[in-house]
C-alpha cells in the first residue's frame, strides 16, 4: 500500500516533523518565559531592582556561586525562592511556523495494517539516520520512501 506523509521543519529545530495530514502554517504555543539561569537572573533582578551580576558574561556556575555567596542563608533567601517560583511559572505565547519541506510517498506492507502513528515512527527514525526494526512489537512495514512534491 502507499500513503503520502508531510515532512515539516520548525525554525531553530534540526529534527523534522512527520505528519500523516497537512499541518497549519502557523501554530500558537505556550512556553515558559524564563528557564534555568535566565529564570534565576530574572528573580535576582526582581529582588534587587537591578542585575547584581552581568547576565551576558556569566555562566550558570557563576550565577549559582553568586546566589550561594550573597543570597543563600540570608533574610533575602525566602523572597528569592518565592520570586524564582513565580518567574519559573510565567508563560508566554509564541507563534511557531511549520515549514513544509516536502511530501514523502511511503510504500509499506499492509499485512499488519499499521496505523499512521507506527508509520510516522519508522519514517522519523529513518530520516534521523537511526532506522528501527520494531516498534511496540510491530516489524518495520516500510518497503520504500520517496520524496515527492
Amino acid at each position: 500500500m502507499q500513503k503520502v506523509f508531510y515532512v515539516y521543519t520548525k525554525a531553530g529545530k534540526k529534527s523534522p516533523i512527520v505528519s500523516a495530514s497537512p499541518l497549519p502554517d502557523k501554530v500558537v504555543v505556550t512556553k515558559r518565559a524564563f528557564v534555568g539561569g535566565k529564570a534565576k537572573m530574572e528573580a535576582l533582578f526582581r529582588l534587587y531592582g537591578y542585575y547584581p551580576i552581568d547576565p551576558q558574561e556569566n555562566v550558570k556556575a557563576d550565577i549559582n556561586l553568586w546566589i550561594n555567596n550573597h543570597v543563600y542563608k540570608t533574610e533575602k533567601w525566602r523572597d528569592y525562592k518565592a520570586l524564582l517560583a513565580q518567574v519559573e511559572a510565567e508563560q508566554k505565547t509564541v507563534e511557531e511556523e511549520n515549514l513544509l519541506q516536502y511530501k514523502m510517498l511511503c510504500e509499506y506492507s499492509s499485512e499488519n495494517n499499521p496505523s499512521d502513528e507506527v508509520l510516522v515512527y519508522f519514517i522519523m527514525n529513518e530520516l534521523m539516520g537511526t532506522p528501527q526494526q520494531f516498534y511496540n512489537g510491530i516489524a518495520d512495514p516500510i518497503i520504500s520512501l520517496k520524496k515527492v512534491w
